[in-house]
């Protein structure tokens, strides 16, 4: 009978959980407890208690994903599902959950973030605090996978404070960068995932006048200002109004010395160039690419693809892209790879000049090295 009885209180105490959840709403262990009870109008056997308080810590309170962020530094966890996860490369134990309950549990982590994560909603991203560790959890709903598999990916955010000079152990490259800032430069960062793009905004951050005020715009928060003259914007990416976007164009508005972005991705491209070009100088921001023509390229793409003016041809829109971006820095390997100094653009061909690589790495391009050779190239038929 006993067995009955505590197979019913899990079905029952599982089911409430789900059904809560579906309608947006929570509630404590004891509180569903009590309702389980009141409900089968039988006290809830002990053994049977102690089982379901440890599946609602795991569910609720995500215990799992907090023993593997606690401890030793680590850049990313990811989840193949429930009995195959990785950290930093390393393979770590299985969550002692079924599949069912393992996406439960995200989608629940989902939930209190005030993200919805379903058939509807199947991509998600998000900041969150996990044991202390600020962390971007990216989703992948199972109904996305032929095989009904889920993936998560959780990334620890650093809370090291990065100086230049830990991103290239030169003093031509750190006092160059440093020239470019009270140049008010419009520098774009470039690199691969985890490349060290964001830590080296963050250190470029810190070289600005404490007088300027920057509007930093992002869609997680990543990047901060010790200056009580800055305005940071977090956008939603399920919200049009508040989209990078949106904040862009707003911007504009807010009398800002610097604009900042945190990455550029997509539609945002087209008012940030927009406002480079209108004369607002000292801007920041950094974007996926493998070289400093790659960048380039991908910025024209991306103003192509969004832009309102489908027809502009490809040269005008690089044309606008060279002439107001002034430096691109690759990085690779959270160091610095090149400096470039965008010079103009000849027939859609971005011209450069690398004014300072790193002797150490291999270089993205076998750019334009000198001032001589690009003006050979600029001035040939």
């Amino acid at each position: 009978m006993s067995s009955i009885i505590s197979k019913r209180f899990e079905v029952e105490f599982k089911s409430l959980f789900k059904r809560l959840l579906d309608e947006g709403t929570s509630e404590s262990f004891d509180r569903l407890i009590e309702r389980i009870q009141s409900y089968l109008e039988v006290a809830c056997p002990e053994t049977t208690r102690r089982a379901l308080e440890l599946w609602h810590r795991n569910i609720a309170g995500h215990e799992f994903l907090q023993q593997l962020i606690e401890g030793e530094k680590f850049e990313e966890l990811v989840f193949f599902g429930q009995d195959h996860i990785t950290k930093d490369g390393h393979q770590q134990s299985e969550v002692a959950l079924s599949h069912q309950d393992f996406v439960l549990a995200w989608t629940q982590l989902a939930f209190v973030h005030a993200q919805a994560w379903n058939h509807a909603h199947p991509f998600v991203s998000f900041a969150a605090k996990i044991a202390n560790k600020s962390v971007r959890i990216t989703l992948i709903h199972p109904c996305c996978s032929p095989q009904g598999e889920m993936r998560a990916f959780v990334r620890a955010h650093s809370d090291t404070h990065f100086e230049i000079s830990d991103f290239c152990n030169d003093y031509e490259a750190k006092t160059l960068l440093q020239q470019k800032i009270i140049e008010r430069k419009n520098v774009i960062v470039i690199g691969a995932t985890q490349s060290g793009k964001t830590s080296l905004i963050g250190s470029l951050i810190d070289q600005i006048d404490p007088e300027d005020h920057v509007v930093i715009l992002e869609d997680t928060h990543e990047l901060t200002r010790a200056s009580q003259r800055t305005t940071s914007l977090l956008a939603d990416r399920g919200d049009e109004k508040r989209s990078l976007s949106e904040y862009c164009a707003m911007a504009l508005r807010m009398s800002p010395d610097r604009i900042i972005l945190g990455e550029i991705r997509s539609s945002e491209v087209v008012p940030l160039i927009l406002a480079f070009n209108s004369g607002h100088r000292g801007g920041l921001s950094s974007l996926h690419a493998d070289s400093v023509v790659d960048g380039l390229e991908r910025l024209g793409l991306l103003f192509h693809l969004y832009g309102e003016n489908a027809q502009l041809p490809h040269h005008k829109v690089m044309e606008l892209i060279c002439r107001n971006i002034d430096c691109v820095v690759f990085m690779r390997d959270k160091q610095i790879v090149e400096i470039a100094q965008i010079k103009g653009c000849e027939a859609g061909q971005p011209l450069f000049e690398i004014e300072w690589a790193n002797s150490s790495a291999k270089p993205s391009v076998s750019g334009i090295t000198s001032n001589e050779s690009w003006w050979k190239k600029a001035s040939a038929p």
